[in-house]
């Protein structure tokens, strides 16, 4: 019996696909999940390539860094600051906007940690480092 390989293409079987392809391909996605789940793939990417040759340490910072909120925590956040704008959030829902707030605060200050460390462990200063990431403050309105 012969060992038969799959027939694996070769990436020059492929041409690069667009940012536009992509973006309208992401849309097909039907849950939040699988978008977040592919938000976080084109964000291990990008890790790579900024540092591709990154220490375990530096990879683990650089996750930290990019930490995003989940797209359901994002829309419920989103949902709850119209309600509150609209003065009609139930005391319920001013808690879970508060605990919401809190949350995000927390994953500031450990980006912002994270973003230090990093810094420090390369030798550069903080705003020096996030021109070089592309990073930005996270703004959650």
């Amino acid at each position: 019996m012969s060992s038969l390989r799959p027939l694996q293409p070769k990436q020059s079987d492929f041409s690069a696909p667009s940012v536009a392809g992509l973006l309208a391909t992401a849309r097909l996605l039907k849950t939040p999940e699988e978008l977040q789940e592919l938000v976080e793939g084109i964000l291990a990417i990008r890790i790579r390539r900024v540092a591709p040759a990154a220490s375990e340490e530096e990879s683990s910072l650089l996750f930290r860094i990019n930490d995003a909120l989940p797209i359901d925590l994002e829309n419920r956040l989103k949902e709850l600051q119209e309600k509150h704008i609209e003065e009609s959030l139930s005391p319920n829902e001013h808690a879970e906007l508060l605990a919401l707030a809190t949350e995000i605060e927390r994953r500031g200050v450990e980006r912002l940690e994270a973003l230090s460390d990093l810094a420090a462990l390369r030798g550069v200063t903080l705003p020096e480092l996030m021109r070089t990431l592309g990073v930005t403050a996270m703004n959650h309105g």
